[in-house]
């Protein structure tokens, strides 16, 4: 993780529960629908993303966890544009601390090293059976091995990243990328602004 500072959740809640009632929610809304092939030569297809209403996130702001999320691969989301949105394979720690940002942070510098095969094939199977799998499924969660994530309940999620969302286009040089995510094993995953 490029930084240590505090990340003011409640700052965050507040401006996604300003994002819910605004034109940005909808448009990005009708992106998590268009069907765009991504560029990325994995089978990161888009599938229907299950819907999203006012009401939903509504509620999701008050009882949702805001975690980051650091790219470990993108659908060629970087290099599109200003307003186009993909499917990203992202860790994030779903405790919604600090502590867990820091910890999803280095398991995503350990599973860029192991994909980048900056470790010897073979050396951790269930993670690479874990990115071996990687079409996209809508709000997927799965925990990643302890040696990569310890006790902060790291995660690999598939999430849409909107570049309209994003305060910095380019992940490897300022990965600010949060989203609430619904405690339920199949809850909803949304991107808020950072």
């Amino acid at each position: 993780m490029s930084d240590s500072a505090s990340t003011d959740r409640e700052g965050l809640r507040h401006g996604a529960a300003a994002f819910i009632e605004s034109d940005r929610f909808d448009r990005h809304v009708a992106k998590l629908y268009m069907q765009r092939r991504p560029r990325w030569p994995l089978s990161l297809f888009r599938k229907a993303v299950p819907g999203l209403d006012r009401s939903q996130c509504r509620d999701l702001v008050k009882r949702g966890r805001i975690v980051r999320a650091f790219v470990v691969m993108d659908s060629g989301i970087m290099s599109g544009g200003p307003m186009y949105c993909g499917p990203a394979l992202v860790t994030a720690s779903l405790l919604g601390t600090d502590e867990g940002d820091r910890a999803a942070g280095e398991a995503q510098g350990k599973v860029t090293d192991l994909w980048l095969d900056d470790v010897p094939a073979g050396t951790e199977p269930e993670l690479e059976a874990m990115l071996a799998d990687d079409e996209y499924h809508p709000y997927r969660k799965r925990l990643l091995p302890r040696a990569f994530g310890g006790e902060s309940q790291v995660h690999f999620l598939d999430v849409e990243i909107d570049n309209e969302l994003a305060s910095n286009r380019n992940p490897f040089l300022s990965p600010k990328f949060f989203y609430l995510d619904d405690p339920a094993p199949e809850g909803i995953v949304l991107q808020i602004p950072s």
